[in-house]
This record gives structure tokens, sequence and C-alpha cells, in this order.
């Protein structure tokens, strides 16, 4: 079933003072050699930072 709304729609519209030049595209980056698996995996991980004790200081 479906409902009987109208369909709605956006008129979007050029003011003159707000129009600007399109940046040009970004250069692709340089491509790189394929990486083993194993390679990859170890480059990928993320270590978590050191924990900070705030505890004893709240304890007061």
């Amino acid at each position: 079933m479906g409902d009987a709304a109208p369909m709605a729609y956006i008129e979007f519209v050029d003011r003159e003072n707000e129009l600007r030049e399109a940046k040009p595209p970004n250069p692709q980056p340089p491509q790189r050699a394929p990486l083993d698996p194993w390679t990859k995996s170890r480059m990928s991980l993320q270590w978590a930072s050191p924990k900070e004790d705030n505890s004893s200081a709240s304890e007061s």
C-alpha cells in the first residue's frame, strides 16, 4: 500500500553573489606495490594509547 500524498520537490536557485568556481580535481596518489597479507595486517594494527590513571585523584 502506498500513500496518496503528492510528491514533493526541491528547487535550487543560484544567486548571483553566491556563485564560485569549482575546485580542480585532486591528482591521483602514486601507485604502491601490493603488500603481502601478513605485512599489511601488521601495518594496519592500531595500538591504544597508554591508559591514564585518574582514579587516585578523584578519591580525595
